[in-house]
């Protein structure tokens, strides 16, 4: 009796399932497949501007990815969904919404995430590990390596979509989530980035089903836990600050008005509270000094920077409000600098 494609598949598949692992040739393959597919249907955006702020970041991040078999390609999506993507092999998108909303350090954590789904070949040992679908995978395989496979267009298709659409775990997720951090460190980024880019993703999730679910914002919001994860490993990352690091504001003279101001907007940022209507009453708070328990009192001392300062704020005082169950909160910031130097910042919270 002729045994067809399917039985023959099904036979290998059976007798000898370590075949469907998939080399570094093979991958690459695959994730070309798919990018040509994504950029046929979505464009590229062309901005000059946003594709060299893109590729500034990358450099940055690939030299200490941890993997150099392969080559990196990062691109600009012509979407306005707010969302990004890694296909196997190397292709990294960010849309351009995405990259017109998010400043530069939060986009690393962001670039960085993407490529650990990459580095750890998330999407090839997703494939690799499931059995209903290793038919379709020793197809493309075959297909890849130049057999001569008479299904060969319709299972590419077919494979190509599944690494499209398909879905990282939850445990891909919070190991992309803690080496894209810990690849942010080695770069010289500040980590406390990621905490703000979290923060700014849950956000931006508008409930639908993106075009790309296997990424970074999929069909449901960040889980709380995974930030509330990234909050108990962040603090302790040492790095020292390299020439990607985003630039800190700049301080003028009499510089509290402006680190005020400056935290006003990245509190907005961080998504953790919703407006500042205390403004006033902060500033009248730290005026006289009458504080409360409703607020956290940060002292900066002489020669402490602001992106420091802003660290401290966001990695260690303001945990709490990571695991707290009210979502609407109003606050007020207020910073004045005392006789010997100091900025005191008061940051009042109802």
């Amino acid at each position: 009796m002729k045994m067809g494609l399917g039985d023959i598949l099904l036979a290998v598949v059976l007798a000898a399932p370590v075949w469907a692992q998939v080399s570094v040739e093979q991958e690459v393959a695959l994730g070309r497949r798919a990018a040509q597919q994504i950029e046929a249907e979505t464009g590229l955006d062309p901005s000059p501007q946003l594709n060299q702020r893109l590729q500034r970041i990358a450099q940055a991040l690939i030299p200490v990815c941890g993997r150099n078999d392969i080559q990196y390609q990062f691109k600009v999506l012509n979407s306005d969904e707010f969302n990004a993507m890694a296909l196997p092999g190397g292709f990294v998108y960010a849309t351009r919404k995405l990259m017109n909303v998010m400043p530069d350090g939060q986009l690393a954590f962001v670039l960085g995430h993407e490529l650990s789904h990459v580095t750890q070949r998330h999407s090839i040992r997703q494939m690799e590990n499931d059995q209903m679908r290793r038919v379709g995978l020793m197809a493309i395989l075959i297909g890849l390596g130049g057999g001569n496979v008479s299904q060969e267009s319709a299972q590419l298709a077919g494979v190509v979509d599944q690494v499209i659409s398909s879905r990282y775990s939850q445990a891909d997720e919070d190991e992309a989530d803690r080496l894209g951090t810990q690849m942010m460190a080695r770069a010289g980024i500040d980590p406390a980035y990621a905490l703000l880019a979290m923060h700014t993703l849950a956000a931006q999730h508008d409930g639908g089903m993106p075009q790309f679910v296997n990424a970074i914002v999929g069909s449901h919001p960040l889980p709380q836990e995974r930030i509330a994860a990234a909050y108990s490993y962040i603090p302790k990352l040492a790095y020292s600050p390299g020439a990607s690091q985003p630039a800190a504001p700049v301080q003028a003279a009499g510089g509290a008005t402006l680190w005020q101001s400056t935290l006003v907007k990245a509190l907005g940022q961080a998504g953790l509270l919703q407006n500042g209507q205390l403004m006033s009453v902060a500033q009248r708070e730290l005026a006289s000094l009458q504080l409360d328990a409703n607020g956290i009192l940060l002292v900066s001392p002489p020669g402490e920077s602001y992106s420091q300062m802003e660290r401290r704020l966001f990695t260690q005082e303001l945990a709490w409000l990571v695991t707290d169950s009210q979502q609407s909160r109003e606050f007020g910031v207020a910073v004045r600098q005392n006789s010997a130097g100091e900025k005191l910042v008061w940051l009042k919270v109802r």
